[in-house]
């Protein structure tokens, strides 16, 4: 599961750059978290603002992901950018970056699926 999202805060232009996060600290979805988030940034160009826990947010995990938790499925928040920081915001509305991240994204499912390491 990959629930894809654009990032917003109360200080606009303070923070830019990709989060990924996956829920609590289960193994499989921080696998494939780490997977997506080093391929996104990779390819999209953007700053690292890291893969974590989701509980780094809430005590209680996401909604989205806490969904998920125990029914073997996999499951990634992915935060592509600010919209209220100028240049995030200039690359979300532009085709050629969404593209990189659709690559990115689906690089690291396919070899989070197959088991084999980025390259």
């Amino acid at each position: 599961f990959v629930s894809i999202h654009c990032n917003s805060n109360s200080s606009p232009g303070s923070a830019s750059g990709i989060e990924t996060y996956y829920h609590m600290d289960e193994p499989s979805p921080k696998a494939l978290a780490y997977a997506i988030h080093e391929a996104i940034c990779s390819q999209a160009k953007m700053p690292d603002r890291r893969a974590r826990s989701d509980r780094s947010l809430y005590a209680s995990g996401l909604g989205v992901l806490r969904r998920l938790s125990g029914s073997g499925i996999p499951g990634v928040l992915i935060e592509c950018g600010y919209v209220n920081h100028p240049s995030d915001r200039s690359k979300l509305v532009s085709a050629d970056y969404r593209a990189k991240l659709a690559e990115g994204i689906v690089k690291a499912l396919k070899a989070y699926i197959e088991g084999t390491p980025l390259e």
